[in-house]
């Protein structure tokens, strides 16, 4: 089951995915903070900026860390 970690502040996103039958692969961009970011800002960012092929790299989860990500409403958002 790969799953993609993110670890978020409000200048930079560390990213990594995770496959048990092959090393990390790690992305980075820019900070991704809901408080400070609307939903399409966010998704503006993934778009241009995580280089991420869907043929390539496949998540089954996602688990996001970050600034202004503690309250619930936020959360759903990201």
């Amino acid at each position: 089951m790969p799953i993609l970690i993110a670890e978020s502040g409000s200048t930079k996103t560390d990213w990594c995915l995770l496959k048990k039958t092959s090393k990390p692969v790690y992305f980075k961009t820019s900070g991704i903070n809901p408080y400070l970011q609307k939903p399409t800002e966010i998704a503006a960012v993934l778009k241009k900026e995580l280089d991420w092929n869907p043929k390539k790299h496949k998540a089954d989860a996602i688990y996001f860390y970050g600034a202004g990500a503690s309250h619930s409403d936020k959360q759903k958002e990201v």
